[in-house]
Order: structure tokens, then sequence, then C-alpha cells
């Protein structure tokens, strides 16, 4: 005979009419966001094909991973649990990191392939801090090798490379590699590469453990990734470094702040660009929540300040000129005018009062939108880096030398807009679909 409880039927929860109504309403609009994806894929590979130059090429690709597959699992929003987040995550940073590790280890040959000059100088510039020299007042012609004394770029065919005299980046940039500076000497394992990487790889992690939906996070991955992450990071330029650095600060605001703050102070070290954002963040914070919050962050103009100090006191001159003064092309031996900003590609038109409207025009609408995105979801740190990427962009886009691997840059920071929700992060009922 059978027991009551063997018989008792078995209840199953139905889904609420508010729920059912929900999803009928929208899933129009995600089969518009799969078309959507479909679309922007398809007009990412054909670009890419006939793209004529590798940079052009790598920003038809990042429509594919960036935009594209996010678009696909907004619309698809699968359930991921810890194995399928993981191969995201895996499927992530294997392609950067392949590409590192082989650049570092067996270089190819040729200036566009081995690595960036900037390696170079923020390794010597480390190995200087080391010995006791100042790096602002250094000459790195003998620690560049042959074919990075001269430089070609579109419409100049050759010229003297300014970084055998100017160290353009603030000191926080090489304070960071002096441990390997000290322990490598002339090995492989001082590459400055390891350390972009490994930032890299832990903004990756970070991103993947965010307590968001798993679709977010995967499509956060998959925008933070890709191609132009891969190329730019295998070869040294210092943008995903710059944008890892930026993410990771983000992630950290809300239950580490003092983190944050030396975080965002790193990547200002590395990329000066970020300032202006950080700074306007810091203001729209101040008046919406008071001293005290900004408080909280007191390791970012802490850590700012005693970096720059003891070489700004060492030699002002030269700190001013590399740092400052061959940003804005005023030192001794600027840039040329080169790359995609409306000063370079069409100086005829973009000059004088003109130039001068644009970069203000632009700046100002940088600016607007970055605060309509934060004015939209004001307690939400993940806007922060979008809104950082919009500024940038304001300020580059009417540049005299807005170079392509900005893009990669603007691309990492791009990403965490779709780590962005309306649930609170400690909210007391999870949402479906969260890391298990």
């Amino acid at each position: 005979m059978a027991s009551p409880s063997s018989t008792a039927p078995v209840r199953v929860a139905a889904p609420s009419p508010s729920a059912v109504v929900a999803d009928a309403r929208e899933a129009p609009d995600r089969r518009r966001l799969l078309l959507l994806a479909v679309l922007v894929a398809l007009v990412g590979v054909v670009l890419a094909g006939l793209a004529p130059g590798a940079i052009s090429g790598l920003s038809a690709l990042w429509l594919v991973t960036g935009v594209a597959v996010p678009l696909a699992l907004a619309a698809l929003r699968p359930r991921l649990g810890t194995v399928g987040l993981g191969l995201v995550l895996v499927l992530a940073v294997l392609m950067p990191a392949a590409r590192t590790v082989t650049n570092v280890i067996d270089p190819p040959e040729g200036q566009l392939a081995a690595h960036d000059g900037g390696v170079i100088v923020t390794r010597a510039a480390a190995e200087d801090v080391v010995a006791g020299r100042n790096p602002y007042a250094a000459d790195f012609s003998d620690d560049l090798p042959e074919v990075w004394r001269r430089l070609s770029v579109r419409g100049i065919d050759s010229f003297d490379n300014p970084i055998r005299s100017v160290y353009p980046y603030l000191p926080g940039a090489f304070l960071a590699l002096t441990p390997l500076a000290a322990v490598s000497g002339a090995d492989d394992l001082g590459d400055p590469r390891w350390v972009m990487l490994a930032t890299f790889v832990a903004a990756c992690v970070a991103i993947a453990l965010r307590r968001t939906d798993a679709w977010r996070r995967a499509a956060a991955l998959s925008a933070f990734s890709g191609m132009i992450v891969a190329v730019h990071l295998g070869y040294g330029t210092n943008d995903t470094w710059a944008a890892s650095l930026f993410v990771l600060a983000a992630l950290s605001l809300e239950r580490r702040p003092r983190l944050a703050g030396l975080l965002l102070a790193l990547a200002i070290s590395v990329k000066f660009l970020l300032l202006p954002p950080v700074a306007l963040w810091l203001a729209w914070r101040w008046r919406r929540e008071g001293w005290a919050q900004i408080q909280r962050l007191w390791t970012l103009p802490a850590v700012l300040v005693a970096t720059c100090l003891p070489f700004l006191l060492w030699s002002p001159a030269d700190f001013l000129n590399d740092t400052l003064l061959f940003w804005l092309g005023r030192n001794d031996e600027p840039y040329p005018s080169s790359g995609f900003g409306l000063a370079a590609v069409a100086p005829d038109m973009v000059r004088g009062p003109v130039l001068a409207l644009a970069t203000v025009g632009f700046a100002v609408l940088g600016v607007l939108a970055a605060r309509e995105v934060v004015r939209r979801w004001p307690h939400h740190p993940m806007t922060l880096p979008p809104a950082a990427a919009l500024v940038v962009a304001g300020l580059l886009i009417p540049a005299r030398t807005f170079q392509g691997n900005y893009l990669a840059m603007l691309a990492g920071l791009l990403a965490t807009a779709w780590l962005v929700d309306r649930t609170p992060v400690d909210a007391a009922d999870p949402v479906e679909d969260r890391a298990p």
C-alpha cells in the first residue's frame, strides 16, 4: 500500500500572469535585437574583408565581437552556468594571452609586428628609476633598436621618433614595473606586456564574477576582448592596460573604494586622457552625494601626488615637457599631426577658428553624452567606463594625433555598458541565471 506522501500531487509553480505578459511583450523586441545582431555581424565581416589597413580591419571585426555577439546574447539571454561562463572567460582571454606570449618570447620581425616603442621606453624608464636616474631627463636612443629610431605615418615618409627623448606617461606607469626591472635584468621577464596581460586577465575574471545576469557578463567579456585587443595587447600599446585598470576600478568602487582610487590613479598614469572624465565624474558625484563619498576615494589624488611630485621637483621643465606639452603638441619635438582626428584628416578645412570650434563642440558633446549615461543610472558604477569613453572620444575626434590604437581603449571602456542593469548589487532576491 502506498504511503500518503507517495501519492500526494506535486505542485508546479505556474508563471505569474504579469511575467507571461512581460515575456509576450519582450518577444518582438528580442527578435528585432537578434536580427540587428545578424546585420551588424554581416556588416563587420564585409567591412573587414574590404578594409585597406590593419586598424580599419580590426575595427570592423570589433563590430562582430563587440556589438553583434552582445546583441545576440541580449536577444537570446541563454542560461549560462558555471561551466558555460567559464568557457566564455577562457575564450575571451585565450587569443590575447597566446598572442602576447608569442610576441614576447618569440617576437616577429619588423617595427609593426614585434612591439610598440612605448614598451621599450617604459621598461627603460623603470630601469632608470632602479638605477637612480630621472626618466624624464633621459635619452632612450640607445635603448631603441634601429627600426624604432625613425617612424613613418600616412603623409609623412620619415621623422625622428619623439620618444627617443620624451617619456610621455605619468610616473605611475613605469613605477608599477620597477619590481620586474629590479629582478629580471635583461631577460624577457622584464617585458611590460606581462603586467599588461595580467591586468587584462584580472579584469576579465572580475567581469565574470560580477553579480548580475550571466548573459550580461558574457556580453561584456565578448566586447572587452576580440582581435582588436589581442593585436594591440600582444603588440604592447598600453591602451588595453589603461582600459583594464579603469574597468577594475569601476568593479571595485562599491566595496573597495580605496583600491578603486589606486587603480584609477594608475589608469590615469598610463593614459593621461582619462583624467578629464574622472575629474568630471568626481565633480558630479560630489554635487549629488556630498564630500563624504569623494573622501572614500582619497587614494586617487594621494597616489597621483605621491608619484608625480618627486619627479616634478626633480626636474620641472623635463617633467612638464614630457607629460603635458608633448600631448598638447607644444614641446620641442612634437609628434606629427596624423591619425583619424579631424585636424589630421582634413587639415586644410579644420584649422584655426574652425578647429577651435570643433574642439570645444565635440568636447561638450562628449561631456553631455556621458552626463546622460550617468544620469540614467546614477548609482551604477558600471556606467563610469562607458561615460569616460564618451568624454575621451569627444576629445579625440577633432585631435591632431588620434591614433588607431586608442580604439582598443575605447572598446574596452565601452564593454561594461553591458553590465548595467536595474538590479541592486545587494538585492535580497537573486536574479535568475546569476553565477552559481
